[in-house]
């Protein structure tokens, strides 16, 4: 599994081009600050036969896009961190 990690201020966007696979999205804040509150945002694709995936995420004006490969453990995950 490679994890792909992006920390962000601001909006974020992220989008599976493939709808057979499962997308699981985790949020754990990180601070407590009421002004500027950090998150951790985990998202885990699965899908239950191998296969690539590609993957779209936008931060601001940074817009990439990767090619996961789901193989024997089928799950491919990305974290941001983000800032409000």
């Amino acid at each position: 599994m490679q994890p792909v990690y992006m920390e962000c201020d601001g909006d974020y966007h992220v989008e599976v081009l493939d709808r057979e696979v499962r997308v699981i999205r985790q949020v754990r804040v990180l601070n407590n600050d009421l002004l500027k509150p950090r998150y951790r945002v985990t998202y885990v694709i699965t899908s239950e036969k191998p296969k690539t995936v590609k993957v779209r995420y936008a931060c601001r004006d940074e817009i990439n896009e990767v090619e996961a490969t789901l193989g024997k453990t089928m799950r491919y995950m990305i974290e941001l961190l983000t800032r409000d």
